[in-house]
């Protein structure tokens, strides 16, 4: 039997439908059907809403990012201290968005703000599983096919990490819809493609300030797998003019404005660290494409054994599948862009679960087409029942994981919103808001839920929206935190046990010049959780101290 036979068997269908590049005019019309596109739309948007209404999450990093849109609702400007202009957040989209929606509500709460920017954050997911789909029937997945289209939105949906930073406050939504479209891009070369790749490069970018490398990569593998290259690097030519000029205002903005148009974030992040970054390159990288498939808290995931490895198998399959001749056209494509987006990534000082968002959902689309080339290829040798079974137990396998990791990981959210955010963190940043003097600094780590909430002028660490310690951090030859608090000696100090414990051994002159004043402490809440995969998470913020200098008075 020959292959083209044996494909047609296991399709089902007289046409070559899962051959790459071979694209039935039925499965094109399919993909663009009101009603299958509304499925697809709808699939992440309720699955977010039930996030949204089950977790309750505000991510720590929205509220640093709101505090710049909350000044700039009120008149101070975007800034996150008034009259300090620090570019201290890193999407313009993720920053602008909850201003317009703050300013138009005139409240004091948060939640307004929130609201409305989760409403678009949730339009945004839900095309981007438009665009997944259209773009799995445009690369092949047609026919009888057609139904793993539906495998990859679902998975690239019950994700834990972009269906949780979707719906949190950060910006993961509208990486996806981007990048999403630009993999049917990649997989179509439409019509008039240069203003689609014009689309998707400058959404990026005013998304993430690194989005360019996610441009690249994606524009890369579309070139790779072009089936006629020439046109393609023309129309990636015009989308990359096309996006620099509409980028262009945010770049003359953020440069008059800021003096740099490198957000802070980014220097904070790599002060000191070129070193540590190349001679841990392999180890990054490693890590980069082993977290992909992983929970959203896999830093702290107590089951290795049982749950790292499979994830790191996905990711090492992913990474690898477009090197595997005859594998549909758009599984080839995300994967090469999964490959080049962890490339990138592995130069990361700590590769975090929000940096993942686009090759983890490339990941899922290249697991869809696994299923497909699998059962094609077994069909070849067991025949096509034997296919249809292998590609029904594979996508089943998939899904239950996709089911069980998505499910574990919001209630896991949902826990350390309880616990950390609303119970610990969120008090104390109120505490220090009473009494801490408006001249007074407090250094700490997590800048969100306390510095928001306590409207203090924050040296943070690493230096997100403070330069005076990315200086201090300089001076120090790119400092640790003990290092970095030494040098600045704030007025308040808000540490971990485990930094605490870190100033007396390694800076016992500094802090001895510090008292206790108070411990927020959950531990108590937490330890009958030992077992739960976010118990780890949870413990690692359950314990802060608050430490005044000696020299130092409360506000009365």
């Amino acid at each position: 039997m020959s292959e083209q036979q044996a494909d047609n068997r296991v399709s089902g269908e007289g046409g070559a439908a899962g051959a790459p590049g071979a694209l039935s005019v039925r499965g094109a019309l399919d993909s663009s059907g009101s009603s299958v596109v509304w499925r697809a739309f709808l699939i992440p948007v309720l699955l977010g809403l039930g996030a949204i209404l089950y977790a309750q999450n505000v991510w720590e990093d929205y509220l640093i990012t709101f505090r710049f849109s909350r000044n700039l609702a009120i008149g101070n400007g975007l800034v996150f201290t008034p009259g300090e202009r620090v570019h201290g957040f890193t999407s313009p989209i993720n920053t602008l968005l909850p201003a317009l929606f703050d300013w138009m509500s005139g409240s004091k709460s948060i939640l307004p703000a929130l609201r409305g920017y989760q409403v678009v954050s949730l339009v945004a997911f839900g095309m981007a599983g438009v665009w997944v789909l259209r773009a799995m029937r445009m690369g092949g997945a047609t026919g009888a096919f057609a139904w793993v289209g539906w495998v990859a939105v679902w998975m690239m949906a019950l994700e834990p990490k972009s269906l949780l930073y979707s719906v949190n406050g950060q910006e993961a939504g509208f990486l996806l819809m981007f990048s999403a479209w630009g993999l049917w891009a990649a997989v179509t070369a439409p019509r008039l493609a240069w203003l689609h790749w014009a689309g998707v490069f400058a959404g990026l970018q005013y998304t993430r300030p690194d989005g360019v490398m996610y441009c690249a990569a994606i524009g890369i593998a579309a070139l790779v797998f072009a089936e006629n290259r020439r046109v393609v690097f023309r129309s990636l030519l015009g989308g990359i003019g096309l996006s620099v000029l509409v980028y262009l205002p945010w770049l003359i903005f953020a440069w008059s404005y800021y003096g740099s148009p490198v957000p802070h974030t980014v220097l904070a992040k790599g002060a000191g660290e070129v070193g540590p970054k190349l001679a841990g390159y392999p180890r990054q990288l490693w890590q980069a494409i082993g977290l992909c498939a992983d929970a959203i808290y896999a830093h702290f995931f107590p089951w290795n054994g049982v749950w790292r490895w499979p994830a790191r198998v996905m990711g090492v399959v992913g990474v690898m599948w477009w090197l595997i001749p005859g594998g549909l056209r758009v599984g080839r494509i995300a994967s090469m862009s999964m490959l080049l987006g962890c490339l990138y990534l592995g130069m990361m000082p700590t590769v975090y679960s929000w940096y993942l968002v686009i090759v983890a959902m490339m990941m899922m689309v290249v697991w869809a087409c696994v299923v497909v080339d699998v059962g094609r290829w077994v069909s070849r040798l067991g025949g096509a029942k034997v296919g249809r079974w292998v590609m029904y137990g594979l996508a089943g396998l998939l899904m239950l994981r996709a089911v069980w990791m998505g499910a574990v990981s919001v209630d896991g959210i949902r826990i350390q919103q309880s616990l950390i955010e609303d119970g610990l963190r969120k008090p104390m940043g109120e505490w220090l808001g009473a009494r801490v003097k408006p001249e007074d600094r407090i250094f700490i780590e997590c800048l969100g839920y306390v510095g928001f909430y306590s409207q203090a002028r924050m040296v943070d660490f690493p230096g997100l929206a403070s330069p005076a310690t990315v200086e201090a951090r300089r001076r120090t030859q790119g400092g640790t935190m003990h290092e970095t608090l030494a040098e600045l000696m704030p007025e308040w100090a808000v540490l971990r046990r485990h930094e605490l414990e870190a100033m007396h051994v390694h800076e016992p002159e500094a802090i001895a010049r510090y008292r206790p004043v108070i411990q927020f402490d959950v531990r108590p809440r937490v330890e009958p959780l030992w077992g739960h995969p976010v118990f780890n998470y949870l413990a690692f913020d359950a314990h802060f101290i608050v430490l005044r200098r000696d020299d130092v008075e409360e506000r009365r």
